[in-house]
């Protein structure tokens, strides 16, 4: 993990979203992973995608009043509507419309951070927390179809 510390970790600045970045095991392992996939280990790609998954969890830490809030957690079938709602914070225009590729782009890498958080879950041995995963994967995959308002 030194190389990808030594690039890409400490060349995120100093904001909230740069230090959930730098600190957040969850985005830290989705950063590893992608930087160790892409060809030629550009740090802004990795980074641009690293503050993607940043952005949603601080607006999720702010609505659900949390301190302790974090990207597994972002994970957990027991925050989607909270995932949900900073989704449509971060997305929402002024003028009452969405930004609906970022909303897109957003989701499809919260469905990575999720496979990629699995498979370390699978390695490490930890079978309860894989079938929360894939709770959240199938909650991802029809979200659309599922109520987010509260019942």
């Amino acid at each position: 993990m030194s190389l990808i510390t030594n690039t890409v970790l400490s060349s995120f600045h100093n904001d909230d979203v740069g230090m959930l970045c730098r600190t957040d095991p969850m985005i830290t392992v989705v950063g590893k992973i992608l930087w160790e996939r892409s060809v030629r280990q550009e740090k802004r790609t990795t980074m641009g995608e690293m503050r993607k998954l940043g952005t949603p969890l601080k607006a999720a830490k702010d609505i659900s009043e949390k301190d302790d809030f974090t990207g597994t957690d972002m994970l957990h079938p027991t925050n989607f509507r909270t995932v949900v709602e900073a989704l449509n914070f971060i997305t929402a225009k002024e003028d009452n419309s969405i930004e609906a590729g970022l909303k897109l782009s957003l989701g499809y890498l919260l469905k990575k951070a999720a496979r990629f958080t699995k498979c370390k879950l699978i390695i490490d041995g930890k079978d309860e927390e894989v079938k929360e995963t894939n709770f959240c994967h199938c909650l991802m995959d029809h979200g659309d179809t599922c109520s987010t308002q509260p019942k």
